[in-house]
């Protein structure tokens, strides 16, 4: 197992995970937003057996008046293929390590498209829920 930082040139093996959750997204559209999001400096890791991607996780460093400095965790996402292997556990054990040494005060999870499994996962881990979220159009 190999955790690492994943490169624009690795976007469609990281794509082909989030479309799990994703399903509205073509490739396009994933790649367009992915380089827009460079400007929050996102950083997509992913965990490999081999040459293959297992899991992948996308974050960003960002600082609220609300939370602080915090690593922001906008995706965690495990091939089905290799579910309960404990690859999300061991992603949220270097995220952690790594918002230590980037000093955040906490980590935060958008978990609204969680299973229920990656909600136990996540409790276990010593997340809580806090609030939800509430999304707007800005066209309306």
């Amino acid at each position: 197992m190999q955790i690492r930082q994943m490169d624009l040139s690795e976007l469609e093996s990281a794509f082909m995970l989030v479309r799990l959750l994703h399903t509205e997204l073509d490739f396009d559209r994933f790649e367009t937003r992915i380089y827009a999001m460079r400007t929050q400096n996102i950083r997509i890791m992913g965990i490999f057996e081999g040459e293959t991607l297992v899991c992948c996780a996308l974050f960003s460093v960002l600082t609220d008046l609300r939370l602080g400095t915090h690593l922001h965790l906008s995706e965690l996402i495990t091939d089905p293929s290799y579910r309960f292997r404990g690859y999300a556990k061991a992603m949220l054990g270097y995220l952690r390590d790594q918002a230590r040494v980037l000093g955040c005060e906490r980590m935060v999870i958008n978990c609204a498209r969680a299973s229920f499994e990656a909600r136990l996962l996540l409790e276990k881990e010593g997340f809580e829920e806090v609030s939800p979220m509430l999304i707007g159009s800005p066209y309306m």
